[in-house]
């Protein structure tokens, strides 16, 4: 198959040796590996898959935590499973325990029973595999026992009464080390002992995670692939989705949102048998799904995604950070659709969260004043919105100076630009953004949703005030950049053809005007 061994009971390693054990009985396999590689994650998972089976068929599976127990306790462990599972009358069942309790005596920790005959095992054993034709037993961290060898003389003597019961038998173990079977108990065990090591599991697991990766759309580049894997390679079982997840939210802030879309949506497919809907995993993986949806222009299902997030979270933690960081991710998504008083009643409630903060929000106490004035600049509030932006730019440059290599002062200028224009206050305005384009061509690069919305706003200062050639130049930038980010149907994309058009037309290109106007059209009718 083409899963690796630890994605949940939907899948088998394509490792031969667990193939053959799954197809086959008279096996013992012994998983061996570091801690937290995945070995009780497998065990667990394959337990799980094997249970459901024994409820359709004359089988039982049988499953016990060796950590810390005497092998007599794992005994006990099983027989309790036994008279829980499968076809197990009632009547058999209280059987079964009036016989362990007659032999309970003979147990002491240095072995499961003190007469060498087994006396003990084959009277209730015996009553046992009356119902069952198939037995299952997985044994988790068996190193971990208290006597190794008598927790192995043990299995030995019930995989040989299984054996002369003819009742199909395979035996799963997990341990940091190999089990070293003595060669008194080889004879007595009929069943084939076979090691998986580690590295055939961390092989697997790269395998599968190297093709997960090749078959996103777009691709995920070389460089993103290697450290992934070197990070599965590290850590293994549950590391993959962990690493692939920062992928998507470094490609996020990149502005490759379907890549980052598509990687959470493998991780989530992952995590969904592994981890309920309201664990932070899983929500953290859905909140970057969102943002990257949001970003591709797909509004509804961004929000949608968004507010169902903050009922799951409101009914746990109705003030986490994770809630607030929630709450703007859907004001940028209102915005973004242009529903601009949803935005704002939004805004209003984490400034109010963040002004009773104190010093450890005062960072996201700014950044939400900024946005603030954004919203109401859209709701045509200018002049509250002027005020508020000059504040935070004032309190910047007292906090990092007037210097146009910091992100929070070229942003700082960039919004105030940008209201200025709203107000006709064209000479402060294009001073502004000019000198804003620049600074964010230097800091953040070409490619960047900050610079290219920069390029926007100045490009339409200058045809606003009819220098159409240095306009026309800006948005042609633009119109590619966007191209490259979002795709030719995006709304941003259309949004700046529209303003090109009108740029064209200012410079008598008629042809090429209505080329962009029929692109954008679809914008301006769906707005």
């Amino acid at each position: 198959m083409d899963q690796p061994i630890f994605i949940s009971n939907r899948a088998i390693s394509r490792i031969p040796a667990v193939e053959n054990w799954q197809r086959s009985y008279g096996r013992v396999l012994n998983i061996t590996g570091d801690t937290g590689y995945g070995k009780t994650s497998y065990a667990a998972a394959l337990a799980e898959q094997k249970l459901q089976e024994s409820s359709q068929t004359n089988a039982f599976a049988g499953f016990a935590f060796c950590r810390g127990l005497t092998s007599s306790a794992i005994f006990r462990s099983l027989l309790w499973q036994f008279t829980q599972v499968g076809h197990t009358k009632h009547e058999q069942a209280q059987q079964v325990m009036q016989a362990f309790h007659r032999h309970s005596h003979s147990e002491t920790d240095a072995g499961i029973t003190s007469d060498g005959g087994g006396v003990v095992f084959r009277e209730i054993y015996e009553k046992l595999l009356s119902d069952y034709d198939q037995v299952t037993l997985i044994l988790d961290a068996v190193d971990q026992c208290r006597s190794q060898e008598h927790f192995i003389r043990h299995i030995s003597r019930l995989a040989s009464y299984l054996s002369r019961a003819q009742v199909k038998c395979r035996i799963l173990l997990t341990s940091r080390i190999a089990i070293e079977w003595p060669e008194a108990e080889k004879s007595n065990i009929s069943h084939q002992v076979i090691p998986i090591t580690e590295n055939e599991m961390i092989d697997d697991i790269i395998q599968y995670v190297s093709r997960s990766l090749q078959n996103l759309r777009p691709p995920v580049s070389e460089s993103s692939q290697a450290r992934i894997l070197l990070k599965c390679s590290h850590v293994a079982g549950d590391g993959w989705p962990y690493a692939m997840h920062k992928m998507a939210t470094e490609y996020l802030s990149e502005g490759r949102h379907i890549a980052a879309q598509r990687i959470e949506e493998s991780v989530l497919d992952y995590r969904k048998d592994k981890f309920p809907e309201e664990s932070i995993p899983t929500i953290e993986c859905k909140r970057v799904l969102a943002s990257a949806l949001g970003d591709q222009g797909l509004y509804q299902e961004a929000e949608a995604l968004q507010r169902q997030l903050l009922n799951t979270l409101r009914l746990k933690q109705s003030d986490s950070t994770l809630v607030h960081v929630i709450m703007s991710d859907l004001a940028h998504t209102l915005a973004d659709s242009e529903r601009w008083a949803e935005a704002k009643e939004v805004q209003l409630q984490l400034v109010d969260i963040w002004e009773r903060g104190g010093p450890e929000t005062v960072g996201q106490l700014r950044t939400g004043i900024k946005n603030l004035a954004i919203t109401c600049s859209n709701l045509g509030e200018l002049d509250e919105a002027e005020r508020m932006l000059r504040q935070g730019l004032d309190r910047d440059i007292e906090a990092f100076g007037d210097n146009m290599d910091h992100e929070s002062i070229v942003l700082d200028k960039i919004n105030l630009g940008q209201i200025l224009a709203q107000q006709e206050k064209w000479d402060e305005a294009r001073v502004l953004q000019l000198s804003a384009v620049e600074a964010s061509l230097r800091i953040f690069g070409l490619d960047s949703p900050i610079t290219l919305n920069c390029m926007s706003n100045a490009a339409w200062a200058l045809q606003q005030q009819g220098e159409y050639v240095e306009a026309k130049e800006l948005q042609l930038e633009v119109v590619a950049g966007r191209t490259r980010m979002y795709g030719p149907d995006h709304p941003l994309t259309l949004k700046i053809c529209g303003n090109l058009a009108a740029t064209l037309g200012g410079l008598h290109e008629f042809d090429e005007a209505r080329k962009y106007a029929r692109r954008a059209l679809g914008y301006y009718v769906a707005s």
